[in-house]
């Protein structure tokens, strides 16, 4: 926690003047950025069961749900009150809409993550807290007719809270019932959107790296068995009628893993489909159908190997 401070020091120290500059003078255009930014969170969901793995069948993990909930604060960044204002594009992609500088982000992200399981003791095991400084950062000079393109950097501590050993002393490998998980590590992304229309499909891309810092809360086991670095490629389609009222929107991410000590296919790639589906006459919640492919993603459990189709409900971000 201590390096947390220090990080969040640095960057209020370095951004305070451009806040200044971009909060007095363009609110219209800041405002638009955040409906972008805030727009493509990843989605909170809760899932039925461990869902159904084609080869092990229904629920193989014997859980109740799986929830994964997300809370983004926003610090230092006052809305525009006009918050009707919608993403608007310029028929001339030359005008600049705003002149005074870069615009700036700053959010604590936190993701919190359990599996309950379906055992009468201890049912829930290796909870996540994952909490961060994230700071989204938008160059005006690059909006154009369409397309608006933004960058962010992050730093994030993960763990589960837990203080067994890391390694089962009798099998060598992660102690998923009560073993300790933590790791820090930074994140690169840059952002791609485009203003939806009829005939466009594509809405929202992302390239993210994500390097882990070997020293701090770093667990020494997960040296050689653990990822140094991760690389992912997402995409998000527009929202779309699939008929009776419903809309649906899809998100694929792809992902490389550097540093493991395995070179099989399925230790170093992951594969993810997010489907979101929701009938007009619902606000803030959705379906949500889930296809996870390759290590599992939860914590002490990144040796287990999953291909597996999960579903349940979304919560915040609507469409």
């Amino acid at each position: 926690m201590r390096v947390f401070k220090y990080v969040f020091i640095a960057l209020l120290l370095f951004l305070m003047p451009s806040w200044v500059a971009a909060n007095e003078a363009c609110k219209d255009v800041e405002e638009q950025f955040r409906q972008i930014v805030e727009g493509n969170y990843e989605p909170s969901y809760m899932t039925l069961a461990s869902g159904y793995d084609p080869t092990e069948g229904w629920n193989p993990e014997n859980t109740l749900y799986e929830g994964e909930i997300y809370s983004h604060l926003n610090w230092l960044n006052p809305n525009s009150s006009d918050i009707d204002k919608q993403l608007s594009f310029d028929s001339d992609p030359t005008v600049k809409v705003c002149d005074e500088g870069r615009l700036y982000r700053v959010y604590f992200p936190i993701r919190l993550q359990v599996r309950q399981f379906e055992s009468d003791s201890s049912p829930v095991r290796t909870p996540s807290y994952n909490p961060g400084i994230k700071v989204y950062w938008m160059n005006n000079m690059e909006k154009t007719e369409r397309v608006l393109n933004y960058a962010s950097f992050g730093f994030y501590h993960y763990s589960n809270g837990q203080l067994g050993p890391h390694l089962n002393s009798i099998t060598n490998l992660p102690n998923t019932e009560d073993g300790s998980f933590s790791s820090d590590y930074l994140e690169f992304s840059y952002f791609g959107f485009e203003q939806p229309d009829e005939n466009q499909w594509l809405k929202w891309w992302k390239v993210n790296l994500r390097t882990y810092l070997l020293g701090l809360t770093w667990e020494p086991d997960q040296t050689d068995r653990f990822e140094k670095a991760k690389l992912d490629l997402s995409a998000k389609t527009s929202v779309f009628d699939i008929g009776y009222d419903w809309k649906s929107e899809w998100q694929l991410t792809t992902s490389y893993k550097y540093g493991k000590s395995s070179n099989e296919l399925s230790d170093i790639t992951q594969l993810l489909i997010e489907g979101r589906l929701k009938p007009s006459y619902w606000e803030d919640l959705g379906l949500y159908l889930r296809y996870d492919y390759g290590n599992d993603y939860y914590n002490i459990h990144y040796r287990k190997k999953m291909n597996r189709i999960q579903l349940g409900i979304s919560f915040f971000p609507a469409f």
